[in-house]
């Protein structure tokens, strides 16, 4: 398991992390068109100083794009939009591994969601959201 991220972050289960890397890798090698973006991504830096807020399911999948936004040079920040669908593994991986999901994860109703999604979009003041 990577060390400590130095952002914040709110998931039910942070040593859950390496069972969510095996899955979003796994995932990764079954999405190549997104992985070949996210290699395209690293090169170029097309969203360089971009600061994306994102409200999504946490899965495998939002996993990997979220990742191709970063390496394009985008600072994502994503937030669990439902308690229900949100993997806990991978959201404790993209805190400790990818270091680009905060305040994520945790089961919360739907109004501690908003709240969330409000103070996040206040205190980072994002050029870009996306829900």
């Amino acid at each position: 398991m990577s060390t400590s991220p130095a952002i914040e972050y709110d998931v039910k289960d942070i040593t859950l992390s390496s069972e969510g890397k095996r899955r979003i890798e796994w995932a990764e090698r079954e999405m190549p068109v997104l992985r070949l973006i996210r290699e395209r991504f690293a090169a170029e830096l097309p969203l360089s100083g971009l600061r994306l807020v994102a409200c999504a399911h946490i899965t495998t999948e939002t996993a990997n794009l979220a990742r191709a936004l970063q390496a394009g040079g985008a600072e994502a920040i994503l937030i669990a939009s439902n308690p229900l669908s949100t993997q806990d593994d991978v959201a404790a991986s993209l805190v400790t591994d990818w270091n680009n999901c905060e305040e994520c994860g945790l089961r919360r109703s739907r109004r501690q969601v908003s709240r969330t999604i409000g103070l996040c979009y206040w205190r980072r003041r994002p050029g870009f959201c996306l829900s």
